[in-house]
């Protein structure tokens, strides 16, 4: 199996949290040279694993070198969705015009898939309330029924998922029904599984991904 990376240094452990709704978050460890660094806070950081099989990219919240070893904490995207945005009134505009705003306030990326039933809904009077920017993503939501997550190519996605069926060899662990939980492990040593498929006849809703010297796992809530 290929070494996982970061920003091409070699993983040594991760944990992934990838929930269907909202935004996927990483805390890795790497091996870094001497004289070079992972990146600081603000910079983009790629996590590849088997050579491309999966990778994910998005935005280095801390980090530091301690010995050799690289500790940080990343997340999905541009990492704007925390920025604090004032309120803003909107008069018969679609949803389009809103998301245009929060992309252009965050620097996030709005994936070209998201939904068209998203874009075009309008309402005759929207407001924005101030605080934090995923605040008012929740609030476009509710408004449309829709879900919003970030893809781990790193853009915002808004719209429906329709569960499509993923199939992929690996080995099954564990589970626990009073919880929904299961444990596999890919054959492939990439977190194939994510959030938003069927999987094993299950809809998956929550995907934690773990990665240690010797090997990946992935826990998975239906």
């Amino acid at each position: 199996m290929a070494i996982p990376l970061a920003n091409g240094f070699a993983m040594l452990t991760a944990t992934i949290e990838e929930p269907r709704v909202g935004r996927w978050v990483a805390s890795i460890t790497a091996t870094v040279d001497e004289g070079f660094t992972m990146g600081d806070p603000g910079d983009t950081i790629k996590l590849d694993f088997e050579d491309g099989l999966v990778e994910y990219e998005g935005t280095i919240i801390r980090g530091a070198v301690f010995g050799g070893k690289y500790e940080g904490l990343a997340v999905g995207g541009k990492g704007g969705l925390s920025t604090v945005i004032d309120a803003k009134a909107y008069i018969g505009v679609p949803m389009a015009v809103v998301l245009a705003d929060l992309m252009a306030l965050t620097g996030e990326t709005l994936e070209g898939t998201t939904s068209e039933a998203v874009t075009s809904f309008t309402v005759a009077h929207w407001q924005r309330t101030s605080g934090q920017a995923q605040n008012a993503l929740d609030a476009i939501r509710e408004a449309t029924g829709a879900d919003w997550r970030i893809f781990r190519t790193g853009t915002l996605w808004f719209g429906s998922d329709t569960f499509p069926t993923l199939n992929f060899e690996h080995e099954h662990l564990d589970e626990d029904n009073s919880f929904g939980e299961r444990l596999v492990s890919p054959k492939s040593g990439a977190p194939e599984l994510r959030p938003g498929v069927t999987f094993d006849s299950e809809r998956v809703q929550y995907v934690t991904t773990k990665l240690s010297p010797s090997s990946l796992t992935q826990t998975y809530l239906v």
